[in-house]
């Protein structure tokens, strides 16, 4: 176990850069001027956490051992029981997190972090070594959960059962539209569990909902041209795909039921790709008819042809597959360095010309007379570097 030398340790500062740690709850003057201000209610709730993780570590360093987490499970679950008599989303409103996070640290699938098992403890004032330890758990838990903490607000509690009506209807008219989901999480119970017993104000929440994140989409016309085009890709393209284009995040019921057709077309057009048979000779023989093509197609083009993307022909002809890439890339090499000594003979030609003018050889001049005869320069950057170049090579560079 770990000891620390407190001879060495001056708070409340840092034991390395000798730095403050504190912050003041007086608006930064006078000698203050460099101090963060925070509010009361922020001091409060630092200075509990302080407190919290001083006791923790004082009580640690008397153990032994750690402490297994089994007994973190066993204490958590008595806390729920006591709080919220057993339920689990009643008990993730009042301590402040998903309910999924709750059941995984009951189920222990997800490890224990300090700043969970702090708000933990903050929220049902219970200090963290008492999650921990097992001695008397039930009756800490008991005497400090009756007892808010000093500083921090009461722990929230589920909305009361005859309020739930109130609550829904209340719901229904905030703006923006609030969802079922986040509604029922707020007052501590199953989405399902209020649409059986609220059938109407429940309905009425999710119809707002749907009608704003409606405006959300895209406009008709943009998604008609998008769907569109996406019966002519080739290869087909997954209805996924294309609504993911969209910026489609849910399950696009919103594109299934406003453009069926159109969503349909996509989908079987795609299931007919993805099932058509495939012969390995004949696109075979396809691909080495395309490595003596001239120009060399890209490979992207020559995949398209067979009606498969990139990665089904290189999984299936590796070796062609990266001939023709190949390929195509040293075309596209040799071209660019015909069409660089093009501009350079071109730049060459210019300079000539504006000497002979008895002129400044400037770089708009020599553009000028350029662009008359390569009307397409390319990227700025290339047309410089070229200037610079022949300028170096016929003695006119400063």
């Amino acid at each position: 176990m770990t000891h620390f030398d407190s001879s060495s340790i001056l708070l409340p500062y840092c034991s390395r850069c000798g730095g403050w740690l504190g912050t003041s709850n007086r608006k930064a003057t006078g000698d203050c001027s460099g101090i963060p201000s925070v509010s009361k209610e922020e001091l409060a709730r630092q200075v509990s956490i302080t407190d919290s993780i001083s006791e923790l570590l004082t009580r640690m360093l008397a153990l032994t051992a750690s402490p297994p987490h089994e007994r973190f499970i066993t204490n958590f679950g008595k806390s729920i029981d006591q709080v919220t008599g057993g339920s689990i989303n009643g008990f993730s409103t009042v301590v402040g997190l998903w309910s999924g996070m709750v059941r995984r640290l009951l189920s222990g699938t997800t490890k224990l972090r300090l700043p969970v098992l702090l708000q933990i403890s903050s929220r049902l004032n219970i200090s963290p070594f008492d999650l921990l330890s097992d001695t008397d758990s039930q009756k800490l838990l008991e005497k400090r959960v009756a007892t808010p903490a000093q500083g921090t607000p009461p722990p929230e509690k589920p909305t009361p059962w005859d309020e739930i009506k109130t609550k829904l209807r209340l719901a229904a008219g905030e703006h923006p539209p609030p969802s079922l989901e986040a509604v029922a999480q707020r007052m501590g119970y199953y989405p399902a569990r209020l649409s059986n017993n609220f059938p109407r104000e429940c309905d009425r929440i999710v119809s707002r909902y749907y009608e704003y994140r409606k405006g959300k989409h895209p406009e008709p016309r943009k998604i008609s041209k998008v769907l569109r085009a996406a019966l002519g890709e080739k290869p087909p393209p997954s209805l996924q795909k294309v609504l993911r284009h969209l910026g489609c995040q849910s399950t696009g019921y919103y594109y299934y039921y406003n453009y069926p057709e159109l969503c349909l077309a996509i989908a079987e057009r795609f299931k007919n790709y993805r099932n058509k048979p495939f012969n390995i000779e004949n696109d075979r023989k396809r691909l080495q008819a395309a490595l003596t093509e001239q120009p060399p197609p890209p490979f992207l083009e020559v995949a398209r042809r067979l009606g498969h993307n990139r990665e089904f022909i290189r999984r299936k002809y590796p070796e062609l597959s990266k001939e023709i890439a190949s390929r195509y890339i040293a075309h596209c090499d040799a071209h660019r360095k015909l069409k660089a000594e093009q501009l350079r003979n071109e730049i060459r030609t210019a300079i000539k010309q504006i000497t002979a003018s008895e002129l400044y050889v400037s770089e708009a001049r020599v553009r000028e007379h350029v662009k008359n005869r390569l009307p397409s320069l390319g990227r700025d950057s290339l047309f410089k570097q070229a200037l610079r170049a022949v300028k170096t090579e016929m003695g006119l560079s400063k």
